[in-house]
């Protein structure tokens, strides 16, 4: 009889631990989702931040006029051809890229990038693609064009491709047809989205 009341004693005991650890998973289930919900917002908030500001990138270049003296198109062709060079390659055409620069920098924005030395080219399948690239420039009274660049690239490493990043950059480019000044000022990368 008296096993008996011992026994039940323990089930109602555990009934009730069994009962109070079922709300407490529950409640730790909601705030881990509340958690993911607030991520998952503040990630498309930030995406909606960088359209706007690419728009208003875009809408600041469609405002300057496409003539002789809103910029020279001789620069801004200099600059499309450096970014090209400086951030489209594959495994093959790594390293040469470093020479390929040297006609569109000045020497101190050549060794600026090559502060680090030029690197050997690693044993793996990659390419860099330029995916976007946007140029809003504007001269200046002693022939020297100076301004932002907007650059979009995807990364691919044996075949698996990593989030696009996108990198804005200051850039003036002197009278001499060179780039005296380049600066990055911001590197956004996309969010690595599971499945």
């Amino acid at each position: 009889m008296m096993k008996n009341v011992i026994v039940r004693t323990i089930f109602i005991v555990l009934f009730f631990i069994s009962i109070f650890v079922s709300i407490t998973l529950g409640f730790n289930l909601a705030d881990q989702k509340k958690v993911n919900e607030q991520a998952e917002a503040k990630t498309k908030e930030l995406e909606t931040e960088l359209d706007e500001v690419k728009k208003q990138l875009t809408d600041a270049q469609d405002s300057i006029k496409e003539s002789e003296t809103a910029y020279d198109s001789k620069k801004k062709q200099l600059v499309k051809d450096f970014f090209k060079a400086q951030y489209e390659y594959t495994t093959k055409s790594y390293k040469e890229r470093y020479e390929k620069i040297k006609q569109y920098v000045s020497n101190e924005v050549y060794g600026q990038l090559t502060a680090a030395g030029i690197p050997d080219t690693p044993e793996v399948s990659f390419k860099n693609k330029i995916t976007d690239l946007q140029l809003f420039l504007t001269p200046s009274s002693d022939g020297e064009v100076s301004g932002l660049v907007l650059l979009e690239t995807e990364y691919e490493v044996e075949g698996l491709k990593n989030p696009k990043v996108t990198q804005l950059f200051k850039v003036k480019v002197n009278d001499k047809n060179k780039i005296d000044k380049l600066e990055t000022l911001g590197t956004f990368a996309e969010p690595v989205k599971e499945s």
